[in-house]
C-alpha cells in the first residue's frame, strides 16, 4: 500500500522522509552464465521474494543531505534466511549523500572491521522520455551510464525512476544527480520502491553522517577486495 503526505506547492522542500521496500525480477540465466545453476537461482530469488514485506528502507533529508539505511526495527538475527535477504539487498549499509559536497560516504562492517568508502554523488544518467505514475507522481526512467565489466566483473543495470515533481535530488543506496526524487531504483534483478513518502515534515530531520571506520576511496576498496579474493583462491 501506498502511502504519501507532502506540501510541495510553493515552497522550497526543506525536508523528507521516504520508504522503500524492495522486490526480485525472476532471473533466468543466458549463455553465458552455464557455469551457474538455474536452480539455485530459482531459489535464491525465492529467499528474496518471500522475505519482501518483512524488510523497509528508509531515506531521510534536508536540503543537502541525506542518510539511507535498513528499518532496524524489523530484523531477527536468528532467522537466517531472513538475514540472507538483507545482506543482499544492501541492509548492511549505511549510506550518507552530502550534495553541497559533492560526496557520498557508504559504511559497511566486514570482517568484524567498520570500513566508510568516500566516492562522488555527481553519477552520470542518460535521460530519457519514457514515463510511468508510481503512486501518483508522473516519472521519468534513466539510464546509469557505466563500463558493463569493471576489474573483471559484470557490472548491473541500473535504472532510475524520477519524479520532477518532488525536485530534491536524492534516492535509495547514495543515487542521485537527477532532477527529482528517485521512486523507484533498479539494481539487476533487485527493484527498491517507494512506498510511503513525507515532505516538509514538522518534525526537524537530524542527518547522521557515518564517522565510524577507516575511510578508503571505491578504488582503494576494490582494490582491497581483490586482494583478499586473491588470497582466497
Amino acid at each position: 500500500m501506498l502511502c504519501f503526505s507532502y506540501n510541495i506547492s510553493a515552497q522550497k522542500i526543506k525536508a523528507g522522509k521516504i520508504i522503500y521496500q524492495y522486490d526480485v525480477h525472476e532471473i533466468v540465466l543466458d549463455e553465458n552464465d552455464k557455469n551457474q545453476n538455474q536452480n539455485m537461482v530459482n531459489q535464491f530469488t525465492k529467499s528474496l521474494k518471500e522475505n519482501r514485506d518483512k524488510i523497509k528502507y528508509e531515506l531521510v533529508f534536508n536540503e543537502y543531505e541525506s542518510n539511507y539505511k535498513i528499518v532496524k526495527s524489523i530484523i531477527l538475527e536468528n532467522n537466517k534466511i531472513l538475514n540472507y535477504a538483507i545482506l543482499i539487498t544492501g541492509g548492511g549499509e549505511e549510506v550518507y549523500s552530502n550534495l553541497k559536497e559533492d560526496v557520498v560516504l557508504k559504511e559497511i562492517e566486514m570482517f568484524g572491521e567498520k570500513f566508510i568508502i568516500k566516492s562522488n554523488s555527481n553519477k552520470d544518467w542518460i535521460l530519457t522520455q519514457e514515463t510511468k505514475i508510481i503512486g501518483g507522481y508522473k516519472c521519468y526512467k534513466a539510464i546509469l551510464k557505466q563500463p558493463q565489466i569493471q576489474n573483471n566483473v559484470k557490472m548491473p543495470h541500473v535504472e532510475a525512476w524520477y519524479s520532477p515533481a518532488i525536485p530534491i535530488s536524492f534516492g535509495p543506496k547514495g543515487y542521485s544527480n537527477l532532477p527529482g526524487l528517485i521512486l523507484q531504483l533498479k539494481i539487476g534483478p533487485i527493484v527498491y520502491l517507494a512506498t510511503k513518502i513525507a515532505i516538509n515534515l514538522k518534525e526537524k530531520i537530524n542527518v547522521h553522517k557515518p564517522n565510524k571506520g577507516k575511510v578508503l576511496s571505491e578504488k582503494e576498496f576494490d582494490k582491497m577486495m581483490r586482494g583478499i579474493d586473491k588470497r582466497k583462491s
